[in-house]
């Protein structure tokens, strides 16, 4: 190996080993991202191994992120094989990546092109391939520091390769992410040709200036091209105040933990993997039940705002159809009344039969609007208690000659148990759920049935009206409560029983709501407020 260049040495590397303190910090509970992000070895190993791979948009150095059991396990393999922890005494280079990160956050938070954590990384790894070389020939790297010559130039004849060119070929055998490889790799390209290649425009740029200004302050290292600082403009100007304000900042000596054994701090990484491993599985327990409980929540709130909307548009409907219906049934009245005072006087046959249909016609049209006051205007309800099984039975067998004239079973399966009461205007009330019955019974096919059923729950008498027709269709849904809208067939039915159920429940203080069962009937709810006695039962 000795004849073999120390630059194509470098790119041979299986991992830069990290000095004892940040691995211990991975280790720790919790995690310290400062001292991991501080060491460029176990930053790179991080934005390695960590998955899903890091977002240049969204990522961040967090605790959580840290506690993946694989970074703990991956660094004691790769330890075990290097036999030594050790890191380097801070030289130039990592003067200037410490300060080419400060500037480089510090900017991406500035301009919010990128997140700060994906540019401080990915400035403190540009010198990845100076790290490298330090990595397996220490007095290399510090010739070629001392080299007065164009610092490219000295480093392809003292290594082989420059360490642009290092840093290019580690980032793809370490399959490091995408978005950092073609940045750290391409710093000496002009920003239009690095984003054609794959660098991200904005991190690019940021990094490019960060790494610039840290080497004016401090040294050429050569990773920057020729010039970048003079087209740079304000960001350039800024990117330079701020580098030597984040030198003057350094700190000339970084204590770190030294006098470890490898095996030592392998076994103590391979501990921790399996306590996470451990721990995981309640914490993965603990999420899974958090996004259950967000997922309920998140349907409860989904239905609750359909329904508001719901009623606001129909509170809406129902101003507009109180106004047309007075509008309408006064000349209506005058219509009606004079074609009867005509029809008295009449003793053509011919123009009897056309009187005829026009009395017939308005009071159809009356009946209409009646219906539609019912929705727009309902009288103030008188609420009473009302034995809720009583209530439901009486209403069931209003509407069994219906049921039976069609040949549709109507039956009552299961009514609250014990003396359910509950406090609403009986007469407003029956006709609501005469409504859902009635609407079930024509959807329901000939040999069909209608089921009732009632229960109470949370302070509500609530009961279900299930029917075996094929239920609504799926466009139909947002208009099965709108005054006039049917599913028959056109000239069935007036479109109105829905909408005078809810409103009827609405003014008593409960709801009707579509509700059907997965893979069950038909079914529409109506709920109506309970007695305010024990659990809306009346004692005895």
């Amino acid at each position: 190996m000795s004849g073999v260049p120390v630059g194509y040495r470098a790119v041979g590397l299986a991992w830069l080993p990290p000095s004892a303190d940040a691995l211990l910090a991975l280790a720790a509970d919790p995690p310290d991202p400062r001292a991991v992000a501080r060491d460029p070895a176990t930053l790179a190993h991080v934005l390695r191994f960590v998955r899903p791979t890091a977002d240049p948009d969204h990522f961040a150095l967090t605790p959580a992120l840290l506690t993946q059991p694989s970074l703990c396990d991956t660094a004691a393999t790769l330890l075990d094989r290097a036999g030594t922890v050790s890191a380097p005494e801070p030289d130039q280079v990592d003067r200037i990546a410490a300060a080419a990160a400060a500037v480089a956050a510090e900017l991406a938070l500035r301009c919010e092109c990128c997140a700060p954590a994906a540019a401080f990384a990915a400035a403190k790894l540009a010198p990845l391939g100076w790290y490298a070389v330090r990595a397996v020939e220490p007095r290399l790297a510090s010739a070629c520091l001392d080299d007065p010559a164009d610092p490219v130039e000295a480093q392809r004849r003292r290594w082989g390769l420059p360490a642009a060119a290092i840093t290019r070929r580690l980032a793809a055998r370490w399959r490091l992410p995408p978005w950092l490889s073609f940045t750290v790799g391409f710093l000496r390209l002009e920003v239009g040709d690095a984003a054609a290649v794959g660098a991200p425009d904005g991190l690019f740029r940021i990094v490019q200036f960060a790494v610039a200004a840290a080497e004016a302050t401090i040294g050429q290292l050569g990773l920057t091209g020729d010039g970048v600082l003079d087209r740079g403009g304000p960001l350039a100007a800024d990117a330079l105040a701020l580098a030597e304000s984040a030198v003057a900042r350094q700190s000339p000596h970084h204590v770190q933990v030294r006098d470890v054994p490898a095996w030592v701090i392998a076994r103590l990484l391979r501990t921790t993997a399996q306590a996470r491993r451990a721990t995981g599985a309640v914490w993965l327990a603990e999420s899974e039940a958090r996004v259950d409980r967000l997922a309920d929540e998140l349907t409860r709130l989904r239905a609750d705002f359909q329904s508001r909307v719901r009623d606001s548009r129909l509170e809406g409907l129902a101003e507009f159809a109180a106004g047309a219906s007075h509008e309408i049934n006064n000349p209506l009245a005058v219509i009606r009344g004079h074609a009867q005072l005509l029809l008295a006087r009449e003793d053509d046959p011919d123009r009897r039969r056309q009187l005829e249909a026009i009395v017939r016609q308005t009071r159809r049209v009356h009946d209409l609007l009646h219906g539609t006051l019912q929705f727009a205007r309902p009288p103030r309800p008188a609420p009473l208690p009302v034995r809720a099984t009583d209530w439901i039975a009486d209403v069931v067998a209003d509407h069994e000659p219906d049921a039976a004239a069609k040949g549709v079973s109507l039956e009552c399966d299961e009514l609250c148990h014990g003396a359910v009461w509950g406090k609403f205007d009986p007469a407003q009330a029956s006709q609501a759920l005469g409504q859902l019955i009635r609407n079930a019974v024509e959807a329901a096919p000939p040999g069909g049935w209608v089921r009732v059923s009632a229960r109470w729950r949370g302070g509500a008498v609530v009961v279900a009206v299930e029917d075996s027709g094929p239920g609504p269709a799926e466009a139909d849904l947002d208009h099965l409560f709108n005054p006039f809208f049917s599913g028959r067939e056109a000239g069935r039915g007036r479109g109105l029983g829905l909408t005078i159920a809810w409103r009827l429940a609405q003014v008593n203080g409960g709801d009707v709501r579509y509700a059907p069962a997965n893979g069950g009937p038909t079914r529409f709810v109506l709920e109506l407020p309970a007695s305010p006695l024990v659990g809306g039962r009346k004692s005895a």
